[in-house]
């Protein structure tokens, strides 16, 4: 009888070690930075409130780590980054970004590469966030700024003093339970056909019918990781990826069915139709998306940054999705062009100059008020968390709410608005 019992305990002790080794590999190969900025300033006594909030992140980047085995996977990510994959990611920037700003901005490839080494070698600054800031110009602000790959310990930290719930965020990172709660208290939401299993065996065609458009993802997680959308037309069945990738026929699209529900259990949903007043500003017919990301601390809750995000065609050499985004007014819903000197290309201001173009003057967001509304009470919803960010398509019958995400990435509001550390954004 105790024979069961102790194969029970061993498949436990194997399923640790998976664990603990999966991790390791994720830690120690797949990324490619440490978790936070490392500077000698985190050693040296006096340093400003910014130097001492970037080495907090860091330090509490990782709270599940035993500290020292967490120091020791530190020091080996950042030997490795100064010593030989950061110069590689270096290069690859400045070979790609450097020639566009020394016709813009006059600033050669050498004094260029100089500041790349000095912030990305020296700072550990992700180099394609030494382009999008402009740190070339101004190196002191990476200490006003909040990196992608510090992000995570930002909301942690910003979380803290309203009590950081794992139930919150538990319940954001599961698409369906959170379109069922947001519903329960009104929020119109995107319907959802049908929720699969992982690795279940199901045949798309019971959703899909002629003429009609879905849309399928991850219940889990976020980036759109593996989602598609898929259509039928005379007959012929086609699709294509969140990244833009086509799927041009049966068999494409049954891959990436099978391949998502490889991943991760897997929402069907009906594609969302744009309002007739937005819809010309797009690319084809995918969804115009509005991110609204509202914050909170204990007296009130506000807009911390809204924009539009319209798709704007592929990329010719590598296929991605190519977006135009725009800023929006919180307090209207008035729509206003991105600043042309934050845009990181001469394309990508062409293609907003043509989004312009299709945009009457004074351009408000349909049922603005609505949305603001909405998000706003989605927020009170989770009081355990500082900020969300809210994804809504405006349909001809309204808004309605894709999803919330509790780890977004601040780089458009920190363009837009200065970095999150500094002096008037930090609360």
């Amino acid at each position: 009888m105790a024979q069961p019992v102790v194969t029970w305990e061993a498949s436990r002790l194997v399923a640790c070690v998976r664990r603990i080794i999966r991790g390791l590999y994720r830690e120690l190969w797949q990324n490619s930075l440490p978790h936070s900025l490392i500077s000698v300033r985190y050693l040296l006594p006096g340093q400003d409130q910014r130097v001492r909030l970037h080495r907090q992140l860091w330090w509490q980047s990782r709270p599940n780590w035993p500290r020292f085995v967490w120091l020791l996977i530190e020091f080996w990510v950042w030997l490795r980054w100064i010593s030989f994959s950061g110069w590689r990611v270096s290069w690859r920037v400045l070979r790609r970004r450097g020639p566009d700003v020394q016709v813009q901005e006059g600033i050669s490839l050498w004094q260029q590469g100089q500041k790349l080494i000095h912030l990305s070698i020296g700072c550990c600054v992700p180099p394609r966030e030494v382009y999008r800031f402009r740190l070339y110009l101004e190196p002191e602000r990476i200490w006003d700024l909040v990196f992608d790959h510090e992000i995570n310990a930002y909301h942690r930290w910003r979380s803290q003093p309203l009590g950081l719930g794992d139930v919150s965020r538990a319940l954001l990172a599961d698409k369906l339970r959170q379109t069922e709660v947001l519903s329960g208290i009104g929020i119109p939401m995107a319907p959802i056909l049908a929720c699969l299993s992982r690795g279940q065996a199901a045949d798309l065609s019971t959703w899909l019918t002629e003429g009609t458009r879905l849309f399928c993802k991850t219940r889990s997680g976020n980036c759109g990781i593996g989602a598609f959308t898929v259509w039928q037309h005379n007959g012929l069945i086609q699709g294509q990826r969140f990244s833009g990738e086509r799927l041009p026929d049966t068999k494409a699209v049954s891959r990436a069915w099978r391949e998502l529900l490889a991943r991760d259990a897997a929402l069907v949903q009906p594609c969302l139709l744009n309002h007739p007043w937005l819809a010309p500003l797009a690319v084809g017919d995918a969804a115009i998306t509005i991110r609204y990301i509202s914050c909170q601390d204990r007296e009130q809750t506000c807009c911390l940054s809204a924009t539009l995000e319209i798709p704007a065609g592929q990329d010719v050499q590598s296929g991605q999705m190519l977006y135009v985004i725009l800023p929006i007014e919180p307090e209207s819903g008035q729509i206003h062009p991105f600043p042309d000197a934050l845009l990181p290309s001469s394309d990508a201001q062409r293609r907003q100059a043509g989004v312009m173009t299709r945009l009457p003057s004074e351009s408000m967001v349909p049922d603005w008020p609505i949305l603001v509304e909405a998000s706003l009470q989605a927020q009170r919803r989770f009081p355990d968390l500082w900020a969300i960010a809210w994804d809504w398509v405006v349909t001809p019958q309204g808004p309605r709410l894709l999803e919330g995400n509790s780890g977004w990435s601040g780089a458009i509001p920190q363009l837009l608005y200065g970095g999150f550390l500094q002096g008037n954004i930090l609360r």
